[in-house]
């Protein structure tokens, strides 16, 4: 599913003999996977069987937002949902830090977990598997929606026209000598050289934001690089 519509592309401006509705698609669902190549995140509720390595510890942190935890299981056994909390909350927001985290007591409220029985999701490798729904969405009752922000984005996208990985790397070598500077002073005995900067800093600029998968668009690239920020930081979860 695109992160906007077509109708909205037409709301927006883009008549149908500028494209067609074939060719709108086509851009949206470009439009959308380059979102979540750049911000390595996805926007929109997807189902799905997550597995992943077991913390050793009580909290087990996860590398994508959680929408719902239908059921967790640890090497195949399924584990009572009355003894775990699941923090998909957005308000607190809880996107940026996802996680799944045993109770201290049991699912009837008796029993606490102390010593060698503390509960705690055993260590392994890809042992956990949670099925569930997943995403970084915004809630808008009674459903999970795609962030204002990045449905604009994808619309700016298809307007912008998606850059791809494949127009840098077709630069000729010429082009790529020109954004980068031909040398323009050697000294071969101490191994220096000068470059000269033809074509300003405009090329440059192009080029470097071409490596780095940015448009140039700065309001795009603004909503881009907020929501690559606010994924999911796994490896500092401890």
């Amino acid at each position: 599913m695109a992160y906007a519509t077509l109708q909205q592309i037409r709301d927006d401006g883009l008549t149908e003999e500028q494209a067609s509705d074939d060719r709108v698609n086509e851009l949206l669902a470009d439009a959308t996977a380059y979102i979540d190549f750049i911000t390595g995140m996805w926007f929109e509720p997807r189902d799905l069987t997550v597995k992943i390595d077991g913390s050793g510890r009580a909290i087990l942190p996860l590398y994508i937002p959680i929408i719902e935890i239908i059921e967790a299981r640890v090497d195949d056994a399924v584990i009572d949902s009355g003894n775990y909390v699941v923090y998909n909350r957005i308000y607190p927001d809880d996107r940026v830090n996802p996680r799944v985290v045993y109770k201290s007591v049991d699912s009837s409220g008796g029993t606490v977990f102390t010593g060698a029985s503390a509960a705690k999701w055993k260590r392994g490798l890809q042992n956990v598997e949670l099925d569930g729904t997943f995403g970084y969405t915004d809630f808008e009752d009674p459903d999970y929606v795609t962030p204002q922000l990045i449905n604009r984005a994808c619309r700016l996208l298809v307007f912008h026209g998606v850059p791809r990985i494949s127009d840098y790397e077709a630069q000729s070598e010429q082009q790529l000598i020109y954004a980068t500077g031909a040398i323009k002073k050697e000294v071969t005995d101490r191994h220096s050289y000068e470059l000269e900067t033809r074509g300003g800093g405009e090329t440059s600029s192009a080029v470097h934001r071409e490596t780095f998968g940015l448009t140039g668009n700065l309001e795009l690239d603004g909503i881009l690089m907020k929501y690559r920020s606010l994924r999911p930081r796994y490896a500092e979860v401890v």
